[in-house]
């Protein structure tokens, strides 16, 4: 009989393989959570991903396939850990499945296939390498026109959203260092997609079928939870953080906060009062490498940073690029895949799309932590030093988000963020992640509408020329907002049970582990493995 393990490992590696070559750009990078997370190491194998009907179906054909072949092997009882990576592989195949059958982004998302283009030229400048660069840009033309041919079905918001993002793809085409040729037939096609953009007639907002909605909240986003319980523990969050922020202002202030005061007016009154006592480096990017360092010493000096976890990869920070600032409305993180890891970048937004400047002077701390150390970088770059290709290839939202808000509190736990200022801001990034949750639930279930949306945003203190810009965007991928509360609870029950009297092995177990089911992650953190 063949050894379960071996039939798990090539099947799991033959079909991540695939759909690497398929679609190299979209695995390369961490944009899109519903691809694997790998990196071609010869560009020559493929250029742009193939998104034409065939390749889908395809596509298709062979995860159903490699699904049905995990399914049907046993594994022994004793074998935990082979257990753990069936359950993981066969729920991520299972979701990309799903997203390129049904949820059908490739006929409805102009700004899929823009941040695809913008994501594709950067990474081949990046190899600085001549040849994988008018590779790339000779071959752009072809994927611009396949986008073109998939396009249908387009709702006002998305389309208005691709068409913000041309020019900065036309921009980046025009300044990458290659043969005029090449960019010249590039920037034809940009031009006839955008005129074909404006030429649809926007369908109204699309609502996603209940079954469909319910299978993304739920399985997609690996929450485990059914709609109405995502509700209520979403307002239980916000009504436990607006509690907290309440308690923690009438310090800050030193008079007491009626419960009663609007979280807006809570929020601006106690920001001014603190952002009248920072003094800070003007330079945005060294007041984040500033902090960056100090939380490095203090990790490595309660023993989560160990010599040798400290050094897996750098962190570099860097101001959002014009290619994906159309499509983020926040700070952010990204890394290649490589294995072992190379770099991270943390790009930081320092402007929103009016050009107003972000004040990140009362946040930045907790940013930092969320974005670097101990938040995404650190589990990224130990994911990816894991010598499990199955595990160091899969990303799943609610694990990864869920990480990066239970990372903040980390340091609180251990004596980093101390005081009511800190806990103040704690509790506010808590809240407003809550009701970004909530806006979320509610534009995909049809309760609200994109003002109703925005409303509730700047209810709760979210700057108005930000929040009808940010609603839109959340809609690109539906259930994601609300991995963050669902991840931090989730994150924070673990930690209770199993991690509050030894916080270090609870985090090199957690990063150990790879962003698997948090089913598996308990009973590991339990013992049973």
């Amino acid at each position: 009989m063949a050894d379960p393990k071996v039939i798990i490992e090539k099947t799991s590696s033959e079909i991540l393989g695939s759909i690497a070559r398929t679609f190299p750009v979209a695995c390369a990078s961490d944009e899109f959570y519903y691809f694997p997370h790998i990196a071609l190491r010869d560009l020559s194998e493929s250029t742009w991903d193939d998104y034409s009907p065939d390749s889908v179906s395809k596509t298709i054909h062979d995860i159903s396939d490699s699904v049905s072949v995990l399914n049907e092997t046993a594994v022994r009882e004793q074998e935990t850990e082979l257990q753990i990576d069936k359950n993981v592989i066969i729920h991520f195949l299972t979701t990309l499945n799903d997203y390129l059958k049904e949820y059908l982004f490739l006929k409805q998302q102009p700004s899929f296939y823009l941040t695809t283009i913008n994501i594709g030229l950067v990474r081949a400048m990046s190899f600085e390498d001549n040849e994988v660069i008018h590779q790339m840009i000779d071959s752009l033309p072809g994927f611009i026109e396949q986008a073109a041919v998939n396009l249908e079905q387009v709702p006002s918001s998305w389309l208005e959203i691709g068409l913000s993002m041309i020019d900065d793809s036309r921009n980046l085409i025009n300044s990458i260092p290659v043969k005029q040729a090449g960019k010249i037939r590039s920037l034809k096609e940009l031009d006839h997609f955008e005129s074909i953009l404006k030429g649809m007639k926007p369908e109204p907002e699309l609502r996603i079928h209940d079954e469909l909605l319910k299978r993304i909240y739920t399985r997609y986003m690996a929450t485990g939870l059914e709609l109405a319980e995502i509700s209520g523990i979403i307002q239980d969050e916000i009504d436990e953080m607006l509690e907290l922020m309440i308690d923690e202002a009438g310090k800050i202030l030193k008079t007491p906060v009626k419960t009663s005061q609007s979280p807006k007016m809570l929020i601006s009154r106690v920001l001014r009062e603190l952002a009248g006592r920072n003094k800070l480096e003007d330079d945005i990017l060294l007041l984040f490498k500033g902090e960056i360092e100090r939380i490095r010493k203090h990790l490595n000096d309660i023993g989560i940073l160990s010599d040798d976890m400290k050094l897996l990869c750098p962190v570099h920070v860097r101001k959002m690029p014009d290619h994906i600032r159309a499509i983020r409305s926040a700070s952010s993180y990204s890394i290649h895949p490589m294995h072992p890891p190379r770099e991270g970048i943390f790009f930081v937004l320092s402007r929103v799309a009016s050009g107003k400047p972000i004040d990140h002077r009362t946040e930045y701390r907790m940013l930092a932590a969320h974005e670097t150390y101990p938040g995404h970088h650190l589990l990224d770059s130990s994911r990816l030093s894991l010598k499990n290709m199955i595990r160091r290839s899969l990303e799943f939202p609610v694990f990864y988000e869920g990480w990066a808000c239970f990372a903040e509190m980390l340091l609180e736990t251990t004596g980093y963020f101390t005081g009511p200022a800190d806990r103040f801001i704690l509790a506010k990034r808590r809240f407003w992640r809550a009701i970004r949750g909530q806006v979320d639930l509610g534009l995909q279930t049809g309760k609200l509408d994109f003002d109703e949306a925005a409303k509730i945003l700047q209810d709760a203190g979210i700057q108005k020329d930000r929040a009808l810009s940010a609603v839109k965007i959340y809609t690109l991928n539906p259930g994601y907002q609300v991995c963050y509360t669902i991840g931090i609870r989730r994150f924070l029950d673990l930690f209770d049970r199993y991690g509050r009297a030894d916080p270090v092995h609870f985090v090199k177990t957690v990063l150990g582990s790879g962003e698997i089911l948090f089913g598996d992650l308990g009973k590991r953190l339990g013992g049973w493995l």
